[in-house]
């Protein structure tokens, strides 16, 4: 087996390969996207990448062996990979985001050792301009590039090489994972590149001998073929453009209304807090209240305890449903007085909520402490003073469940007060939680799409920005469960949360996804009108200089009366006009030839003619002395 054979076999496993791979994200099969689950998965970019460079090495074979339609072939799967590959490492390197990555299938937020999901890492796309420009050097001139594929094919094994070493010897920057910066190269790409590398380094050792018998291919198949090139080119160039604009667009107007929306929620949950610190603020103004507390204090006695106890149930906790229970405390934080009698006799003193409440009216969400049988509850604080004197006299304490919280988040809240609709209605993965300054999600819009307890960390983009810097962000960011999602963040910086209204980009791009499958329809009917339009532009071509070529071959026969008909109306008639004025100059040029050599020719016999009389003159004169002389001798002899 000669070497283009062997570069032929490898071609055909890298293809066989990379549409496993193709399959796999098609149809989610983990084990052949990325052969162990816990593995790098190949993205599907690169899949596709891989089965234009399997096609690129069949053509290189193919165009060594004398095929002139692979050498025709060639640059395009090159100029594809060139486009794809230069645009993500550009992408990469500037930060720009394309959404190329997504064109075809989304990879979720969170993949192994991924910085960008869909995204391959920078080498990854280095050695696929290489194996791109290979093909290009091929096209252009094999001779006089054929070392250059030595050294290509060396650094793309090189690559892969490095890259399986590293999986080895678990290195994780062999394989060019750097966190934040490079996701890491999967070790199925790494076989690859190798087999890539060897075959482009067995391109370059090939000898010129090896090359077989040229086929020739008509202008007709080469007008054919650049047509489909220039319009396959163009139609997938401009239709990048088209969805890579539009999804941008896209993006660009939900992020600016899920602005709009987290401020409305903001200025929601402020009015919300608002009533609930006036209703706390009017409890502690209750003389009733100031009255028995001060009773209690000073004497402690248990029927002020009894009466309060049930002027907070009675006359208190039934103004508001979402008011769990009231407790009052004393100056030094017990509790005396509750809508719960085991609340009472607890101790308060040490808590946040109990110190700051000394001092004026303060509101706190509670993840660690269980009152009124809640878990997760808010409480507001407001002092409690002797109403003569002002005289401290403890605490007040309000406490919330997070329902009308929640409803204000998912948008329930306006459809109790009469709205038609929310925006909740309106989409499905729409997301409204606040967090709090332990980046503890305690408020979520709709409990049970996402499982969370006090434990869940939400260290995302949005909470850091407003813990560490105060700022209030919108963009496209992973959110708290690993999905990607377009979101906004508000800050509360005196509470230390973080309001984060999101979307997932699923929802956001659907729109785009219909698009996507109408432009890949518009595609494959550009394409047939341009195959169709190529073949007549090609036939109009093609055909009027097969008819030359068959007067060409007629005349060559002798036969200077044949006239070719072509009737285009452009340059080739004139050219047939020309060829025909050509054919009745050269018959009349024949004629004249055939007349002067007739003519030199009958000169030529009557010369002859008179040569022959002559010389039959000047051989009867001769014969004539001979016998004179014969004569004379004759009487010589007898004298």
């Amino acid at each position: 087996m000669n070497r283009l054979n062997i570069i032929k076999t490898l071609s055909f496993t890298v293809i066989t390969v990379s549409l496993l791979v193709i399959v796999g994200w098609v149809f989610d099969i983990a084990i052949l996207k990325s052969i162990y689950p816990t593995w790098v998965a190949m993205k599907f970019i690169t899949a596709a990448a891989f089965l234009l460079s399997g096609l690129i090495l069949y053509l290189i074979a193919k165009t060594r062996e004398g095929w002139v339609i692979a050498k025709e072939i060639l640059p395009l799967p090159a100029v594809i990979i060139f486009l794809l590959m230069a645009t993500l490492l550009v992408s990469a390197v500037f930060g720009i985001h394309t959404g190329i990555e997504d064109l075809f299938v989304r990879e979720n937020v969170g993949a192994v050792m991924t910085i960008i999901p869909g995204s391959p890492a920078i080498l990854t796309m280095i050695a696929f301009i290489l194996i791109a420009v290979s093909g290009f050097l091929c096209h252009v001139n094999y001779g006089k590039f054929r070392k250059i594929f030595i050294v290509l094919g060396g650094i793309v094994a090189a690559i892969g090489t490095i890259a399986m070493v590293g999986y080895i010897l678990q290195i994780p920057v062999l394989y060019y994972y750097i966190p934040d910066k490079s996701g890491a190269i999967a070790v199925n790409t790494s076989v690859l590149f190798i087999i890539i590398g060897i075959s482009l380094t067995l391109l370059g050792q090939a000898s010129l001998e090896e090359s077989k018998k040229v086929f020739k291919i008509t202008i007709k198949s080469r007008l054919t073929l650049a047509f489909l090139t220039i319009g396959l080119v163009s139609t997938l160039f401009l239709g990048f453009i088209s969805i890579s604009s539009s999804g941008n667009a896209i993006e660009k107007e939900v992020s600016s209304k899920l602005f709009l929306l987290a401020e409305a929620k903001e200025g929601q949950i402020y009015a919300y807090f608002d009533s609930l610190e006036s209703r706390t603020i009017d409890f502690s103004s209750d003389g009733f209240i100031r009255d028995n507390l001060k009773e209690i204090v000073r004497t402690g006695s248990k029927q002020a305890v009894a009466t309060l106890n049930n002027h907070l149930i009675v006359d208190k906790k039934s103004l508001d449903p979402t008011l769990l229970g009231i407790s009052v405390v004393d100056a030094k934080g017990k509790v005396v007085a509750a809508t719960d009698e085991e609340e009472i006799g607890g101790d308060e003193s040490q808590d946040e909520y109990f110190q700051e409440g000394l001092k004026g009216v303060f509101t706190k969400e509670l993840e660690e402490h269980e009152h009124f049988d809640w878990k997760y509850v808010l409480v507001v604080a407001a002092p409690l003073t002797d109403k003569d004197t002002g005289e401290l006299l403890g605490v007040l304490f309000n406490f919330f469940n997070e329902d009308k919280l929640a409803s204000i988040l998912s948008g329930q809240f306006q459809i109790e007060k009469g709205a038609l609709s929310s925006e909740k209605e309106r989409t499905k993965t729409l997301e409204a939680y606040l967090v709090n300054q332990k980046k503890k999600m305690f408020v979520y819009s709709e409990v049970g799409k996402h499982e969370y307890t006090s434990q869940t960390i939400v260290d995302t983009a949005w909470v850091r920005g407003c813990l560490d810097n105060g700022q209030e962000m919108v963009g496209k960011f992973p959110n708290y469960a690993g999905e990607e999602v377009i979101g906004a963040s508000m800050c509360f910086p005196q509470r230390g949360w973080t309001l984060v209204v999101e979307i997932t980009t699923q929802e956001v791009y659907a729109p785009l996804r219909s698009v996507q499958f109408g432009l890949a329809i518009i595609t494959i009917i550009i394409l047939l009108f341009i195959i169709i339009d190529a073949l007549v532009v090609a036939n109009r071509i093609s055909q009027p200089i097969k008819i030359l070529h068959e007067g060409t071959e007629k005349i060559a026969q002798g036969n200077l009366d044949y006239q070719v008909e072509v009737k285009t109306g452009d340059e080739i008639e004139q050219l047939a006009r020309a060829f025909n004025e050509m054919t009745a100059n050269l018959k009349e040029s024949h004629q004249k030839l055939e007349s002067r050599v007739q003519e030199r020719t009958k000169d030529l016999a009557s010369k002859t003619e008179e040569l022959e009389r002559m010389n039959k003159l000047m051989v009867g004169r001769e014969l004539k002395m001979a016998e004179l002389k014969k004569e004379l001798k004759e009487l010589k002899g007898k004298i």
